[in-house]
């Protein structure tokens, strides 16, 4: 009989190179809602860390490079059924590598160096289920904030809204969660001022000791029209890894892009603690 570690395992694998590529905003995906904080016992959660994407697609710019991410964080605090969430990346550097488009009339850096910092989110998260209930349901909504400006040619300078309903079962070592809803993105269009995506994620985790197999699917889907307003592209992308701790932690996750937009590849490095 295989063992539910190998079944786990050989999910997460065919989910990283078997989920086609027609999911293809902000150059990044929201992050998955920090479901710690409303483990047993705990009020705060924060990890932060580091990321380096490559084959990584800057629409506004039309270049396609390697992306430097320092100071990835996602903090929550809760109080009761209801908690606060806050993230973003304090430091980006994107480095062209291939051009495959004009840039945008807002953009004036010509590369191959752009920075920038940004974006970050602040949101609400509410627990609509009972401590005790077998499962968690959750209502997630808030804002991200762009980053400094149009002219590095990362990111849009607009701000967007999401609003998201997730869910988390726990069974043994396995704790599986998902999430989905509806995002009202800013344009640069000047005849339709904002996309409306469809954001979503699914996270397993199986912990044996203190290490956890980790393997997420996440992304944004925009264009269900079949356009695509420039810079709000649809995102999706696989990660698996490992991680050690629990209320300590290190983890280690590989990213793979299933999206046109999304990076071909790329580590994320982070350190959490909760309490």
């Amino acid at each position: 009989m295989v063992s539910p570690r190998w079944v786990y395992i050989l999910t997460i694998v065919a989910l990283c190179v078997g989920v086609p590529a027609a999911s293809a905003a902000q150059i990044r995906p929201l992050e998955p809602m920090p479901w710690r904080v409303f483990d047993p016992a705990t009020t705060l959660s924060l990890d932060a860390g580091v990321g380096l994407l490559h084959g990584q697609r800057a629409s506004l710019a039309g270049t396609s490079g390697s992306l430097l991410e320092i100071g990835n964080f996602v903090g929550a605090w809760r109080s009761g059924r209801m908690a606060i969430e806050i993230g973003g990346t304090v430091y980006r550097r994107f480095e062209d590598r291939e051009r495959y488009g004009e840039p945008h009339p807002s953009v004036s850096n010509d590369g191959p160096r752009r920075t920038d910092s940004g974006d970050y989110n602040v949101g609400t998260l509410l627990r609509l289920t009972p401590e005790d209930a077998p499962g968690l349901l959750a209502l997630r909504f808030g804002t991200r904030l762009p980053n400094s400006d149009d002219e590095t040619g990362i990111d849009r300078d607009r701000t967007d809204f999401y609003a998201l309903l997730g869910g988390r079962l726990r069974r043994g070592q396995l704790r599986v969660s998902a999430e989905a809803g509806v995002g009202i993105f800013g344009s640069h269009d000047l005849d339709y001022e904002q996309a409306d995506p469809l954001l979503y994620s699914v996270t397993s985790e199986y912990s044996f000791g203190v290490a956890t197999l980790h393997g997420t699917f996440l992304g944004h889907r925009a264009g269900f029209g079949g356009w695509v307003q420039r810079g709000n592209e649809s995102r999706s992308e696989a990660r698996m890894g490992v991680g050690v701790g629990h209320r300590h932690r290190l983890q280690l996750l590989y990213v793979h892009g299933l999206a046109r937009h999304s990076p071909s590849g790329g580590w994320l490095l982070s350190v959490g603690a909760s309490r």
